[in-house]
């Protein structure tokens, strides 16, 4: 992908997922907005001055405005590593965060061992649950599910939901789809501010 393109799709994806308008983006930087639309169509030659400034304002490396995302790459995350995020009843280990088009998708390793109450997600967000071990009982809005191991759910995440078990803690796979709006941009363990211990975000 030519330079150009690929620091127009970058910039346009971080800012989207920051919950920033071109407005917004192009006042906090002190950068001109005319210069930021040209940025994000692809075109201007920008300095170094003002895309550290834009880089800086979104709270991301100089490096990962000019990262390739189509550029071949391999992420592993091992085992028991990662920031977990503990809840009343529900422990959520990081584990990647994809950009897909305008939307992202977070995936998480799920392990819930009592009642959990979740409020709702930003507008849009999806939800979806592969049940590898345990029985989990999850309530949307008013609608009670009951899942096994093999068993999975979608369901909007914009809305109350609540999850539950039948005696030993369930596991599962977890991911979270948001598109087009405020996320914390998340890619590498690295990423994550320290978690363990913060309460109730599944």
């Amino acid at each position: 992908m030519e330079p150009s393109l690929v620091l127009a799709e970058n910039l346009r994806r971080v800012r989207i997922a920051r919950g920033l308008s071109l407005s917004d983006l192009a006042r906090r930087a002190a950068v001109a907005k005319a210069t930021l639309v040209a940025l994000e169509g692809g075109r201007g030659n920008p300095t170094v001055a003002t895309l550290a400034a834009l880089a800086g304002e979104l709270g991301v490396p100089l490096t990962r405005l000019l990262a390739d995302p189509a550029a071949p790459s391999v992420h592993v995350a091992r085992a028991g590593t990662g920031s977990v995020i503990a809840g009343e009843g529900t422990d959520v280990r990081f584990v990647h965060r994809t950009p897909i088009g305008g939307a992202m998708l977070e995936l998480y390793d799920l392990v819930v061992h009592g009642h959990q109450a979740s409020r709702p997600h930003p507008a849009g967000a999806v939800e979806q649950i592969l049940i590898t071990a345990g029985t989990l009982r999850l309530r949307v809005g008013d609608e009670l599910t009951e899942l096994g191991p093999g068993d999975f759910i979608s369901f909007s995440a914009d809305r109350p939901h609540a999850y539950d078990v039948a005696g030993a803690p369930a596991r599962g796979v977890m991911t979270m789809v948001y598109p087009d709006v405020p996320a914390p941009i998340w890619t590498t363990d690295a990423d994550l501010p320290p978690a363990t211990g913060r309460r109730g975000t599944a």
